[in-house]
């Protein structure tokens, strides 16, 4: 059972340390710190203990899953991942989908940094909310960014993530790095957009998973930084 917050106590749940850095070298690991505010609760000091303890130990297991991502470590990023869990995470859709982005993702350096969690226990699964800023190899070629706004929700249980649901700021981040970057691809490799791209269901245009669109990106990136003026 979810309980009522207010001001009234402030309760610090855990300042952990995610390696989640400069998205360059992976280097500068940022401490999250994490803090719920709730009111006296109703509950028997015993029963919000052990609440409190399962929002610790969700939260740690969301900077965990950071911490994988930004590592571009697909079978640990998995791993956190329950096989029935449902995922809306750009272009994962299934959990076995996050080894693939992981490949994607280090080519384009993508990184979770300063992730700011909060969490709430209920009956069956403690919820939990992470903001995070985003940076990858294409914003720092355009230099732009990193970029705000963006948060992870999470529905885990016993150590595993049951829910993602990934809440994408694209405000800033579409005009900026992805027009730029989708004009080139154009002009100077026609047809590469339609294997490294789809449209989903609802209509949103994403990064493809498949294995001709992870060998396009792993060519086209490191020659559009250069393009650029980048490495």
């Amino acid at each position: 059972m979810s309980r009522a917050w207010t001001r009234s106590v402030l309760i610090a749940l855990v300042l952990i340390t995610a390696a989640c850095g400069d998205d360059s070298d992976g280097s500068n690991p940022q401490a999250p710190t994490t803090v719920t505010e709730r009111e006296a609760p109703d509950t028997a000091p015993d029963t919000q203990s052990q609440e409190q303890t399962e929002e610790l130990a969700a939260i740690q297991t969301a900077l965990e899953f950071f911490e994988a991502r930004n590592a571009w470590d697909g079978p640990a990023t998995r791993a956190l991942v329950a096989d029935e869990a449902q995922v809306a995470d750009f272009a994962v859709e299934a959990p076995d989908d996050y080894l693939a982005m992981a490949d994607l993702e280090r080519t384009l350096q993508w990184q979770y940094l300063d992730p700011q969690c909060v969490a709430r226990a209920s009956d069956e699964v403690t919820h939990v909310r992470c903001s995070y800023v985003m940076q990858n190899r294409l914003s720092q070629a355009t230099g732009t960014g990193p970029y705000r706004g963006s948060h992870i929700e999470f529905e885990i249980s016993e150590g595993l993530i049951k829910t993602v649901v990934n809440t994408f700021e694209h405000g800033l981040y579409g005009p900026e790095v992805l027009e730029p970057f989708s004009e080139w691809l154009a002009a100077n490799h026609p047809g590469d957009m339609d294997v490294m791209f789809f449209i989903n269901e609802s209509g949103d245009v994403n990064r493809s998973l498949s294995p001709e669109s992870l060998a396009l990106w792993a060519e086209r990136v490191p020659e559009y930084v250069a393009f650029r003026g980048g490495e």
